[in-house]
């Protein structure tokens, strides 16, 4: 009874913080008004042991060429105002690196590559740029264009770089078989997020909400991470009933899945989501046996496939309509006469499979709703389209 007692109490407990309204806070470095810190090098780096005093500056190898005037303390505001000139210093356009390294990640984003390939290391023990000068004309144009990332991704995307077919040829494959010199376009495949996110808007489930708290991450009984809440132990492992989102809430966008480091969402982290420890300058892309196993069997893909099924229903009144419905959502193309003729046969056979086999609830329920085999057979095309290369790369 005691313990019975115990647990009630802990539910009205868990009740009362429920209304709790959720931390607001960010942090973010500060200075203390009137106070100006004194910055020091330190023996072999232990910051118990400070040495010679150091005044604001910019690294000297940047600074060699030109002057970035830090105050040591500006009377006009209440902190040391370093921090604002700095800021300043970077974004005047005539700093040699910021404006080169935000259009190299940009250009790495839509091919793949940066024109600098190590996007986290300039200096000396970089790789050198396969393009100085687009790299220095782009970053030119970024400052005039006042900074506009939407400028630049229409730049780039409307380029004949970027337009490039991506079919290789022997030739090519000779003088350039890692594609450095752009003579094609470079296939991508989605990264994590976007992965996820595409399943969701093919389905025509995507919550497209802004804002708001995280969806929440946790591990289920098999050890995988999923969207839910459980329990911890005291040794911090989850235990006890899987508690699951709203529906609504997990259909948002990945941008709003909560970033833990020891439980990610095995979905994303299938297909190489970023492990930032401590940060992640380049996104590696695998491939790799677990990604094809997950479109296979992975209870949320069979979900996104069953949703997909309904969705084409309502907008095809044939199977033929859908088929070419599937084409337009997945690939943006409409199927070959080929390709239209082998998805349509497949549904007729599979139609007919299901029709006579199963156990015997689903033949009881194909007996009641006479279209649960036809729903059955696109949810398996759904499924096919779903796990091809076509969807997860982008040609």
């Amino acid at each position: 009874p005691a313990f019975q007692k115990f647990e009630a109490e802990k539910k009205e407990v868990a009740k009362l913080r429920a209304t709790k309204p959720p931390p607001d806070l960010v942090m973010v470095p500060g200075e203390r008004p009137g106070y100006a810190g004194q910055s020091a090098l330190f023996f072999r780096g232990d910051p118990e042991q400070p040495k010679q005093v150091v005044a604001p500056a910019e690294l000297s190898v940047l600074a060699r060429n030109r002057a970035a005037d830090i105050p040591a303390k500006n009377p006009s505001l209440p902190t040391t105002g370093r921090r604002l000139r700095y800021a300043e210093t970077l974004t005047d356009g005539t700093h040699p690196l910021v404006a080169r390294v935000i259009v190299n990640r940009v250009w790495a984003w839509h091919f793949g590559k940066g024109i600098v390939n190590t996007p986290g290391d300039f200096g000396l023990n970089g790789e050198r740029p396969s393009h100085p000068e687009l790299l220095d004309h782009l970053a030119a144009r970024f400052v005039a264009d006042g900074w506009s990332l939407k400028k630049l991704h229409t730049l780039i995307v409307t380029s004949a770089a970027y337009r490039q077919r991506s079919k290789r040829t022997p030739e090519l494959d000779r003088l350039d078989p890692d594609n450095r010199l752009l003579g094609r376009m470079s296939v991508r495949r989605l990264e994590a997020e976007a992965v996820r996110d595409s399943l969701l808007a093919v389905s025509g489930v995507l919550n497209l909400e802004a804002g708001g708290p995280s969806v929440p991450t946790t591990e289920d009984y098999d050890g995988r991470g999923v969207l839910g809440i459980r329990e911890l132990s005291t040794f911090g492992k989850p235990y006890g009933p899987l508690e699951q989102v709203p529906e609504a809430q997990g259909r948002r966008r990945s941008v709003y899945v909560a970033a833990h480091r020891s439980m990610p969402l095995s979905m994303l982290e299938t297909f190489d989501l970023p492990v930032l420890t401590p940060n992640c300058d380049a996104r590696k892309c695998s491939t790799v046996p677990p990604q094809s196993l997950m479109f296979l069997n992975d209870a949320a893909v069979v979900k996104h496939a069953d949703d997909l099924t309904e969705r084409l229903w309502k907008e095809g009144k044939n199977p033929e309509e859908r088929v070419r419905r599937a084409f337009a959502l997945l690939y943006a193309a409409e199927p070959t006469a080929d390709e239209l003729k082998l998805c349509t046969a497949f549904l007729t056979k599979q139609t007919a499979y299901f029709r006579t086999h199963g156990d015997k609830n689903w033949l009881e329920h194909v007996k009641k709703w006479d279209h649960a085999p036809d729903m059955r057979a696109t949810a398996a095309l759904c499924q096919a389209l779903l796990s091809a290369n076509r969807f997860l790369y982008v040609d």
